[in-house]
């Protein structure tokens, strides 16, 4: 009986607290920028990864969705990571951005193409 309690009390003890978030997508409103209408591209990866070691998640999105939720995250900083792709997983467009302590989400990722703006 004891052995069955102690791992059970190990874990209450342990247990710290979790967060859940959702993650807004946004890019240029000019159509000639926008990323997710990048010739040849077919999805969006949105990559969460957070701070406690392992912590890592993805999710595909269609490109006329705009939204990710991620849950049960324990550590921050969290960094996510969006990448418009083609077929071979060619990187077309891009964004990053790094949510600390403090900041409550939801959070946004400004999503641009690759090329060079003048």
């Amino acid at each position: 009986m004891r052995v069955l309690c102690l791992p059970l009390l190990f874990v209450t003890a342990c247990g710290g607290s979790t967060f859940d978030f959702d993650v807004n997508l946004s890019g240029p409103a000019l159509a000639e920028l926008d990323p997710f209408a990048a010739p040849g591209a077919v999805r969006t990866r949105v990559t969460a990864e957070g701070s406690a070691v392992g912590e890592l998640a993805f999710a595909d999105l269609n490109l006329d969705e705009r939204t990710a939720r991620f849950e049960g995250y324990e550590g921050r900083p969290v960094t996510l990571r969006a990448e418009v792709v083609d077929d071979a997983g060619n990187v077309l467009a891009f964004g990053r951005t790094t949510v600390g302590d403090e900041e409550e989400g939801p959070f946004t990722i400004e999503v641009r193409r690759n090329l060079a703006y003048i």
